[in-house]
């Protein structure tokens, strides 16, 4: 939509801007006749300064007595004619921009019809794909997803969730990951009204579409973030378990594994003093890092810094002995000397890295290389 709010009070605008155009005339006219102008009217420099200081009022006048009248009646004529111009220009704008709102819908509006098409059964899957994508680009703001739920936008949205066709499944999800991104009214809305959406999201990831895998995941991530009440459901229904076999299948791919890894450094950050779930999630983070270290070794150069601070984050919130010990059935430190060797080559030289000193430690003792 196009706002028209500056087109509001023209003739109060227009009204000031006529008469300071006058005012300049004048003062144009002025200046000509002082110059050019017959024997007694002319005024040098210095007194046509002292008067515009002294009273602007009497130059004013002064300048209208000396001047030609018809011609000063001619230039207000055209200013007037030039003022109705502009007045019926900005009235032709305006109703031309009523139009164009009655023929562009608003961002509710394209919400509403693009969940009739997602509720309409009898229409093929590229035009509700269509339509899903077009929920993508509306829902990235922040009060269009807010609005998306009055609109019966959850309601369709897990529905398309459970579609047949992996190319419904995967836009309706990335979609859903869009609205619910750093948006908690959303997050929480979603949850309440649909419960088991994060049990659909983590099915997902079973399928064996790694498109399906990707965007479920990416959605399911965007839902648990930062918001305590959906994480207290998504540990009630499963989630540090699921994370776990996620990171630990290596069928499902390098980025999967990396995505779902950190995932749970930042449940992991952000699980504070959640006592009733520490025994979970220190459990879970020892059974993390030999995945993460296997996940390391094969890891190309852009990936090792993202692995490594999950593993030294894991460290940090855990029993770092504990941790260490598990990390040392998995030969951690010569992985870690491998994958700092491999950035330096990589490089050209060693990249400074955020890492636990004693990882460090048995790293170097490994490779035989100091790390910066």
């Amino acid at each position: 939509t196009v706002s028209i709010v500056s087109f509001s009070r023209p003739t109060s605008r227009w009204k000031m801007r006529a008469m300071r155009r006058i005012h300049v005339l004048l003062a144009l006219l002025w200046m000509f006749f002082a110059i050019h102008g017959p024997r007694g009217m002319a005024m040098d420099g210095r007194q046509a300064a002292e008067a515009m200081e002294e009273n602007p009022e009497e130059l004013l006048q002064w300048a209208l007595n000396h001047s030609d009248t018809e011609a000063l009646k001619k230039m207000a004529e055209d200013a007037r004619l030039g003022k109705e111009d502009a007045v019926r220009r900005i009235q032709d704008i305006r109703e031309t921009m009523e139009y164009l709102s009655k023929q562009v819908p608003s961002d509710a509006e394209e919400m509403r019809q693009f969940v009739e098409i997602l509720e309409n059964e009898t229409l093929d899957v590229q035009t509700k794909t269509d339509a899903l994508e077009g929920l993508q680009f509306l829902l990235e703001s922040i009060d269009n997803a807010n609005d998306f739920p009055k609109l019966g936008g959850v309601e369709a949205l897990h529905s398309m969730l459970q579609e047949d066709d992996v190319k419904v499944r995967s836009h309706a999800a990335h979609a859903l990951g869009i609205a619910a991104a750093n948006n908690p009214k959303f997050q929480l809305t979603m949850i309440d009204r649909r419960p088991t959406i994060l049990r659909t999201l983590m099915e997902m990831t079973k399928m064996e579409d790694r498109a399906l895998h990707k965007k479920g995941l990416y959605a399911l991530s965007a839902l648990v973030r930062n918001v305590d009440e959906v994480q207290e459901l998504f540990y009630a229904q499963g989630g540090l378990e699921f994370l776990e076999t996620l990171v630990d299948d290596t069928s499902k791919g390098d980025q999967i594994q990396i995505r779902a890894l950190q995932l749970f450094s930042d449940l992991l950050a952000q699980s504070g003093k959640k006592e009733h779930i520490s025994e979970a999630m220190h459990s879970s983070s020892v059974n993390m890092v030999c995945p993460s270290i296997e996940l390391l070794s094969r890891a190309d150069v852009a990936k090792i810094d993202d692995i490594l601070r999950v593993v030294h984050s894991i460290i940090e919130k855990n029993d770092k002995r504990m941790v260490l010990d598990s990390g040392n059935r998995c030969n951690a430190g010569e992985v870690v000397g491998k994958a700092y060797e491999k950035v330096a080559a990589d490089a050209g030289k060693l990249r400074s890295m955020e890492y636990d000193h004693e990882l460090r430690e048995g790293a170097e003792e490994e490779s035989g290389v100091q790390f910066l």
